[in-house]
Order: C-alpha cells, then sequence, then structure tokens
C-alpha cells in the first residue's frame, strides 16, 4: 500500500484545527504534489468533497498521476471539506474510506462583501460624532478604517478607531465640510466602502461599495474524465466492456379606510412541487466489497451598543431542487391591518443577491390553497440557483422595501434539468466471493444523493426488473451473489437518480452471462496399458 508520504496536496491543511483558506471565487483549482519516484505506482486519484462538514462525501472527479490538480467549483457559498484518495497500480485505494479521518483541506467559499452602515455625521461642539455597524459572517478585524477629508486638507486624514462590529468615533477635523469614508474587508479579501459627509449620507450607506474582489481571474474548465469507450449507445447510457477493474475499486472518501400602520409581514413556506434535500446524515461505514453495513432597514443608534462579535449577515437558505422551470411558490400573510393588502411583488436573483429584479407579473391572480396564498412563476432558460423573496404592502402603502444588493434571498431553489451520467459496464466474476459477480459502473451529476445508484436485472430488456440493489453509495462497483434459480443470461440496468429528480438508466444491449464459475479439473491417477 502506498502511503501518504508518497502525495500531498500542495499548501493544504490536513487538520481541521488549523485555519480554513478563505477565497471570493467558487471556482478553484486544487493541487496535487506527487513525488516523482512513485508517479509509476499511481493509477489515478479521487477528488472526494463535502459539504456538511464531513457527514456526507460524494465524489466529485478523477484524475490520471500525470495531472497536477483537480478543478473545483463549488456550487454556492459555503465551507466544504476535501478528500483525496490514491488508486495503486493493485486497485488498492488509500484511503479506503473518506468518513475516515481529517480533511485534506477546508475551503470557505464567500463571493459576498461585508455590508458597512455608516450613520450621518453628527457635529457636537468642534467634534464630529459618527457611527457605524458592519454585517459580516467572516470579517478581518484588521481591515477596518475610518477616514475624513476636509476642503483644506491635502487628503484622506486616518481616524484612530477600535474595530469592532458596531462603534462610534470622535474627531476634531477643523473648520469647513467634512466627508468620511470607511472600508472594511472579510477573510477573503471581499472589499466594501461607505461615505457620508457632515450634511448626509453622499451614497447609500448600507450598501456603498469600493474596492473590489479579484474575481476576473480565468479558470480552467473542471476536469471531465474520459469515460470508457462507447458501445451501442441506448437513450439514456452505454454499456462497454470493462477496463481491468480492482478487486477492492474506489469507495467513497474519499385601500385607505383610517391610516394603517402596521406593515403586513410574509411568511413563505416551502413549495410542496420542489424537492427538498434531506438533512445531512453521516452515511454508514462501508465494507471493502462495497456493501451497505447496517448502521432578513432598520437606521443605526446615534449611539451603538459595543458589541464584542461581528454581526453577521442572515445565512443561505437550504437549496430545494427542481428539474421544471414552472414552480408553485406559496406564502402566508400575517400582521395584515384594517386597510388590508395592497400588493404583494415577487422579486428573484440569480446570483445569491448580489442583483435584485422584479419577477414578471402573472398572467392571473394569486390563489387561496388551505389558507396559503400560490403564484405561479417560470424561471429563465438555463439551470441554475435561483433566490425568491416577496415584498408586501398595505393598501396605505406600509410595507418593507424591495430587496437590495447584498439582501439575502427568503428561499432558494436550484433548477437542475440536466440527468446523470451513467455508464454500465459488463459483469466480472468477483475472485473474493464465491457466486458473485462484480457490477462496475460511472455515475457523475453536481447533485447527486449520498444514495443515488439502483441496480436490477431481468430475463427481458424491457422488463419486468427484479432488485438487485436499491438506494446505494456512488461507490462504482457492487458485489452481487447470484440467487438460485436465475437464468444464466440477464439484462442489467443501472438508475442513478439527482436531488432535482432527474434520472438515467441504462441498459445492458444484450444479455449477460451470469454464470461465470470457471470450471476446474485435475488428474488424479495413472494406469499402465499391459503389453499384448
Amino acid at each position: 500500500m502506498m502511503g501518504w508520504g508518497a502525495l500531498t496536496l500542495a499548501g493544504l491543511m490536513v487538520v481541521t484545527g488549523q485555519s480554513a483558506d478563505h477565497l471570493n471565487q467558487r471556482a478553484q483549482r486544487v493541487p496535487i504534489n506527487i513525488e516523482p519516484g512513485q508517479v509509476r505506482n499511481i493509477r489515478e486519484m479521487i477528488l472526494y468533497v463535502s459539504p456538511d462538514k464531513g457527514k456526507t462525501w460524494q465524489q466529485h472527479s478523477v484524475i490520471q498521476p500525470d495531472k497536477d490538480g483537480f478543478i473545483y467549483h463549488a456550487p454556492s457559498d459555503g465551507e466544504y471539506w476535501l478528500k483525496v484518495a490514491v488508486i495503486n497500480q493493485q486497485g488498492k485505494q488509500d484511503p479506503e474510506n473518506p468518513y475516515q479521518g481529517q480533511p485534506d483541506r477546508i475551503m470557505v467559499i464567500d463571493t459576498m462583501k461585508p455590508i458597512i452602515k455608516l450613520g450621518t455625521p453628527q457635529k457636537q461642539g468642534d467634534e464630529v460624532l459618527v457611527t457605524w455597524e458592519i454585517q459580516e459572517e467572516h470579517p478581518d478585524p484588521s481591515s477596518l478604517k475610518l477616514e475624513y477629508q476636509t476642503a483644506t486638507s491635502a487628503g484622506w486624514v486616518s481616524v484612530p478607531i477600535k474595530p469592532g462590529p458596531t462603534g462610534q468615533a470622535r474627531f476634531r477635523p477643523g473648520a469647513g465640510s467634512v466627508s468620511l469614508r470607511m472600508t472594511f474587508s472579510d477573510m477573503a479579501k471581499n472589499t466594501s466602502m461607505a461615505m457620508a459627509d457632515l450634511g448626509g449620507a453622499l451614497a447609500p450607506a448600507s450598501f456603498a461599495q469600493g474596492g473590489s474582489s479579484s474575481n476576473d481571474q480565468g479558470v480552467a474548465p473542471p476536469f471531465e474524465p474520459p469515460l470508457p469507450t462507447h458501445g451501442t449507445s441506448n437513450v439514456a447510457g452505454h454499456v462497454t466492456p470493462p477496463p481491468t477493474m480492482p478487486t477492492q475499486g474506489p469507495s467513497l472518501r474519499t385601500t385607505p379606510p383610517p391610516i394603517d400602520s402596521t406593515p403586513p409581514v410574509g411568511v413563505r413556506p416551502p413549495s410542496e412541487r420542489v424537492r427538498t434535500q434531506p438533512p445531512g446524515q453521516a452515511a454508514p461505514p462501508i465494507d471493502t466489497n462495497h456493501r451497505p453495513v447496517a448502521s432578513t432597514e432598520t437606521p443605526p443608534p446615534s449611539v451603538p451598543t459595543t458589541g464584542s462579535t461581528y454581526s453577521s449577515r442572515k445565512p443561505l437558505p437550504s437549496v430545494q431542487y427542481a428539474n421544471n422551470r414552472e414552480l408553485t411558490l406559496e406564502y402566508e400573510l400575517a400582521k395584515v391591518g384594517p386597510s388590508g393588502i395592497g400588493s404583494v411583488e415577487l422579486w428573484w436573483t440569480a446570483d445569491d443577491g448580489k442583483v435584485w429584479e422584479r419577477a414578471p407579473s402573472p398572467d392571473m391572480k394569486d390563489t387561496v390553497k388551505g389558507g396559503r396564498y400560490t403564484r405561479n412563476v417560470e424561471l429563465q432558460e438555463g439551470d441554475g440557483v435561483y433566490g425568491f423573496a416577496i415584498v408586501v404592502k398595505s393598501r396605505a402603502g406600509i410595507g418593507k422595501p424591495a430587496p437590495r444588493s447584498g439582501d439575502v434571498p427568503e428561499m432558494r431553489v436550484e433548477l437542475d434539468t440536466t440527468p446523470p451520467i451513467a455508464e454500465l459496464y459488463a459483469p466480472r466474476a468477483d475472485p473474493n466471493h464465491r457466486d458473485s459477480i462484480m457490477l462496475h459502473w460511472v455515475a457523475k451529476d453536481k447533485n447527486l444523493s449520498p444514495t443515488p445508484i439502483s441496480l436490477e436485472w431481468s430475463e427481458r430488456v424491457d422488463g419486468p426488473w427484479q432488485p438487485i440493489a436499491t438506494d446505494i453509495a456512488n461507490t462504482g462497483q457492487y458485489s452481487w451473489q447470484i440467487p438460485s434459480g436465475i437464468p444464466v443470461s440477464v439484462y442489467f440496468r443501472l438508475r442513478v437518480r439527482d436531488l432535482a429528480g432527474n434520472e438515467s438508466a441504462p441498459v445492458t444491449n444484450q444479455p449477460q452471462l451470469v454464470d461465470l464459475t470457471e470450471p476446474e479439473g485435475r488428474l488424479v491417477n495413472v494406469t499402465v496399458t499391459p503389453r499384448r
């Protein structure tokens, strides 16, 4: 077995106790360093990714040892754990299971700029008082800078301040007009700027942004491992002779009445037509043969209270999945005052709140079902993650403002209309288990569930289909003990289903021989023939 001393992830942390890498690009290159003398011992390397801090792991990509790294594109902001497994020339994977040990790298993807709310400066005698509030989940306190400029100053003058999520500062700028600016960065080097002057805000202080995050670097597309040479194709997949497979192959590791001052509040439950990813749970252990083992603007106060930690933005809601552009969104209304409801606007975003647009008005009014209101919406062309929010106003015109850049959506739906890639290989005898065959496959999709695989057999190509294994992990192989009474040759079907409900189901083009027993014989005796 080749040890980890022969391969390292360049510059990557190897224990979770160290600081994670904070990055402002979703496309990341994961470099690999291999000692030159060990390249010949490696057949391939597998990158496993966990979006839930190790509760579940999914195989992302495979590369050959002549490659110097993986390309990983995070689907959204968040924390991702990475682990690499090595397959040696004998088919042994190291480590065998991604659920064991520590991740090789932890990446925190953060593409959102901090939110700075800079209060209007106030003149108090010969001093100026200014307050601020900062919202950021991954702050870099040392980056906080407050500066002022007057008509007589040569440039921007720094104001000594104590970094914190909220605070105030007093300074004596002298006579004349005063302009202020505050800059702040997060750990991923996303930078925001807010400006104000003594007579009032020069720009929307909450979202006036300056600086930039370097998100314009060219990144190569993700590596796609070559699939086996196709044989005769069918609708959903292909069957080809398999490559030489390891005995123990890759396992998962790696109106208006009186004025109504009560703004109505909309409460949005999830739509029943959208599939929701089940809660993340730690996957069961897997044995060497890959059989499952039981097992939301308020102005800042004139003098804000002192805080010890930065107030975080609202976290992004979990993604729900859909494979149809037509959705039905449900919402509820509460705190409706005497004037009633004047309008309900639907807003959407395709970049987790950076840019918001009002969704087109529906052709029909919202309908009521079971006390909930429903509104139909048709997503734009192209798969992707869509965020939604509603703006409710009373007939008296009272209600919250439309979402602005940086506001977090209340609901997110990923449109995924692409079926998984699925390849099924011809079976081989399992050398480790009597009367068993090993089924091999390749299944790839960005939204695979932890257990997306089902295997079936049938006497006829059109079924009916009998289960071999249902809802198992995407390990790439499964050892099947052949039941008694089964025909000598059968068809096999691989079913791969993603979280949006897309399914691929390749079927073998020809019946496959399942009697793979190799007859044996031996000499037991010799008899001399008498001479005549």
